[in-house]
């Protein structure tokens, strides 16, 4: 039976072109975003870059981690591109044109061998993922390329064990442990894929027309994926004496059950209920999440389904397993990344832990559309959830715009030959929580007008929702000033607490506001606050 349909026999019957159509789609939609590529994090590392060299990749730039990997494609593309956008904008849109490519051989190989009928599927589920608006921050931030590429090589992994199975070569399980073990120095996000390979195998055991050879499948794959797990933290605690690099293993390895069950809730809010963009106040109900609600009841609800599940499983046909593999294969891609921040709720950042969970999220929607309507209603829904995916995509990408073209202007038109120290009371931290300025600030104008720069003191990075957001500035006599967060959402954070020689900085406890008193000012000195993409100048 031929599942690709002949309606779609020029996307599947060569993927380079569904590549290269993906990539177009993409490119058309990101667009606007091409020049804010080159922020915080970005500018923190290709500083680095510049002053070690190619040294520097004997110890990974310094990174607490052995994601050497990661700062290889990093540091041959800023060697390859600088800070010309438009060859990251290829590199990385080509990650994700590449990655949904991948996804959608994925699900044409589970779709034919489970022998379900579904020629629009794998096409609905990629054009999903392809145009979430919760990609952006994967997509368009240069410094988060690594989630990009490790998600290549988990979908090469996957695929090469259906391939293993349908040809019976060892060979082909080459395929799984290059990639997966190149991509364990990238992120650990892909420390999950031996978890999808059982998954996936108990799918292909129970349900598709293969003969699994299962005693061999176990020893020949899964059990050297754990084992490559084990090695590589085996390796990571050896060199930096914790398990888990990056944030380490007190966050990584948290075990308070109501926090991971309120990350878990938080999850279901973004890809379930789109509730970033439902219109109402966010505000008290965030609240609500973060300071009182018990997620033990969220995980207790969640294993009742998943234990209901697996008790159903020999009665489920071969369209209920696969909605068992996807939701399954979801939760598993959720660990890695269960304990990490999860401001993603009300905005952009840390969207990018979802990236890699996505690619199971968006097959699993867009199969239950496809099973529980009819033909007609199904085509409806899908393409309703195509049009709020792109009205949604474009809304997040102008954000990346905005930012971008504010964090230009502020460096275009910082005072740079001013005599005295200059003192800035607010700078932007993010922008609808696409990042901007969190590091580097210094770096950008080094790099635009020299090192011949006047004394600059960063006071307090700030968080902005609307283009004009600002703090407001009150004077309270003697060189004393109160400075306050303005608008929805906005907060303070980074302040200098306490005494120093130039000045001293208090707060009422709260992220909305401090208080500085400067000790010294001389008449050349300069304050400056930031109104949105301008600079302005506090009168004395």
């Amino acid at each position: 039976m031929n599942f690709a349909g002949k309606g779609l026999h020029w996307l599947t019957a060569k993927n380079h072109r569904i590549f290269f159509f993906f990539l177009a789609l993409a490119g058309l939609l990101y667009l606007p975003s091409l020049d804010a590529k080159f922020t915080s994090d970005f500018i923190f590392w290709s500083n680095r870059y510049d002053k070690q060299g190619t040294a520097g990749l004997k110890n990974g730039f310094g990174d607490p981690s052995l994601k050497y990997m990661y700062h290889l494609l990093m540091y041959g593309c800023y060697r390859l591109f600088g800070t010309h956008p438009f060859g990251w904008y290829l590199i990385c849109l080509g990650l994700h044109a590449l990655n949904a490519t991948l996804l959608q051989v994925l699900l044409r190989k589970i779709l034919q061998h489970l022998q379900i009928a579904r020629p629009w599927l794998p096409l609905t589920a990629t054009l999903f993922f392809l145009l979430s608006p919760y990609q952006t921050e994967a997509v368009v931030w240069a410094a988060t390329i690594h989630f990009l590429f490790a998600s290549v090589m988990l979908l090469t992994g996957l695929i090469a064990l259906i391939r293993f199975w349908e040809t019976g070569a060892l060979k082909a399980l080459a395929g799984l442990f290059i990639p997966f073990g190149i991509g364990l120095f990238a992120t650990e996000a892909i420390f999950v894929l031996p978890l999808l390979l059982c998954c996936l195998t108990a799918l292909f055991v129970l349900r598709s027309d293969l003969k699994i050879p299962l005693g061999k499948t176990i020893l020949w794959a899964l059990l050297p994926a754990f084992l490559m797990v084990a090695g590589f933290v085996g390796l990571t605690y050896l060199r930096f004496g914790n398990p888990v690099g990056h944030y380490g293993a007190a966050m990584h390895l948290n075990t308070d059950l109501s926090y991971i069950g309120v990350n878990c809730f938080k999850y279901f809010l973004k890809f379930v209920l789109w509730f970033r963009y439902l219109p109402f106040s966010h505000a008290a109900f965030l609240n609500y999440l973060d300071k009182d609600m018990n997620g033990v009841y969220v995980l207790l609800a969640l294993g009742t389904v998943l234990l209901l599940c697996l008790l159903l499983l020999r009665k489920t046909g071969r369209k209920g397993m696969l909605l068992w593999f996807l939701f399954f294969s979801f939760l598993a891609a959720l660990l890695p990344v269960i304990n990490l921040e999860t401001l993603f709720v009300k905005d952009i950042q840390s969207d990018r832990y979802g990236y890699l969970p996505s690619l199971f999220f968006y097959p699993l929607a867009a199969a239950a559309i496809s099973f529980l309507f009819g033909e007609w209603l199904r085509k409806l829904v899908a393409s309703l959830y195509l049009i709020a995916s792109i009205i949604c995509l474009s809304n997040a990408v102008q954000k990346w715009r905005f930012a971008g073209e504010m964090i230009e202007n502020l460096v275009r038109t910082f005072p740079h030959k001013a005599s005295g120290r200059v003192y800035i009371l607010n700078l932007v931290d993010t922008y609808g929580g696409a990042y901007c300025l969190r590091m580097g600030f210094d770096v950008k104008l080094t790099r635009k007008y020299g090192h011949d720069l006047p004394d600059i003191t960063s006071l307090a990075h700030y968080t902005m929702y609307a283009p004009e957001d600002s703090v407001s500035v009150v004077p309270k006599g003697n060189n004393t000033y109160e400075v306050r967060a303005g608008g929805w959402g906005g907060w303070l954070w980074g302040m200098p607490l306490g005494d120093s020689p130039e000045y001293e900085v208090t707060t009422d406890g709260s992220t909305r506001q401090y208080t500085i008193h400067f000790k010294d000012l001389k008449p050349e000195d300069m304050i400056l606050y930031q109104a949105g993409p301008e600079w302005r100048v506090l009168s004395r």
